[in-house]
């Protein structure tokens, strides 16, 4: 296993011809302050940061200006999916309880930041799917119909093996590639042109907003895309055997797939990348439940 990690930390060295970066600093996020930070998700505009545990429940969010963390939801699911909204103003996620005879029902709910109130925006379901967001509205998949409010201008989901793209305020279906298990961790450029999503089992696509594939980041480990500014993809690269984790690592990644560097070590065990380029960061989580903040410099 040893000699294999290092065969492929030495790939994708190799794979870079140049380096695409590097990092300046990794400092520890709310170290000996908050345990179990998982699934860090950063707000459009760098000023705050999600987290939740590694059961997802427990959604909490992160001033960074102020230092200060308060609670958004106890719920379980809550910090699975979590988003902001295009304007940071608002978080939308889903909750999850048991209902009657052990059943999962979900619910899709909305915190207000400046107003520190959840609302609820769907009734309980058994499924309720990611929502599309924008500043004016939302749209959301249940398993009773689809649910709309106000307007949503460009957002992405997935749901199974179908990339759902919004434009205009429409839904358009697209199935770019072939993937059985479906697809995962669907992500839109900040500048709203392309789309980032894993296949299962495949790697990552990049697809323009009219599902047409633009690249392909071709390693079948990768996940958890995260696009930092509207040239690059960070992304986890994990082995396991099917049931137990053995490491996991950062990689940039030129988005149109030509070029990829190892930011941390496979036996780092460092996950779940959160990606500003405004602030030249990556904001990542570890297999122990910290939080790390990554510096870093693109090279010229």
């Amino acid at each position: 296993m040893r000699k294999t990690l290092i065969l492929l930390s030495l790939a994708l060295v190799a794979s870079a011809n140049a380096q695409i970066a590097t990092v300046v600093s990794t400092t520890p996020i709310l170290k000996g302050v908050e345990t179990d930070m998982n699934s860090p998700v950063v707000s459009p505009d760098g000023t705050k940061l999600l987290f939740c545990a590694a059961n997802y429940s427990n959604l909490r969010m992160l001033d960074f200006s102020t230092g200060e963390v308060t609670l958004v939801a106890k719920d379980d699911r809550s910090g699975f999916d979590a988003l902001f909204t295009p304007d940071s103003r608002e978080i939308y996620f889903v909750t999850e309880r048991d209902g009657v005879d052990h059943l999962k029902m979900r619910q899709l709910k909305k915190y207000d930041i400046s107003k520190g109130e959840v609302e609820s925006l769907t009734d309980e379901m058994r499924l309720v799917r990611r929502p599309a967001v924008d500043v004016k509205g939302f749209r959301v998949n249940t398993d009773k119909k689809s649910l709309k409010k106000g307007t949503v201008g460009v957002a992405v989901r997935v749901e199974d093996s179908r990339l759902i793209i919004t434009r205009n305020g429409i839904d358009h279906e697209y199935s770019p590639v072939e993937a059985y298990a479906g697809y995962l961790w669907p992500t839109l450029s900040p500048d709203c042109t392309k789309v980032a999503f894993v296949a299962a089992g495949k790697g990552v696509y990049v697809t323009d907003l009219e599902g047409n594939i633009l690249a392909h980041l071709d390693n079948r480990r990768y996940e958890a895309p995260s696009w930092y500014g509207n040239d690059f993809i960070v992304t986890q690269l994990t082995t396991d055997d099917g049931h137990q984790l053995h490491s996991s690592q950062l990689v940039i990644n030129r988005a149109d797939g030509s070029a990829s560097q190892a930011l941390t070590a496979p036996e780092s065990m460092t996950m779940s990348p959160a990606a500003d380029i405004n602030n030249s960061r990556i904001i990542y989580a570890t297999v122990d439940g910290l939080l790390y903040e990554m510096k870093i410099n693109i090279n010229k």
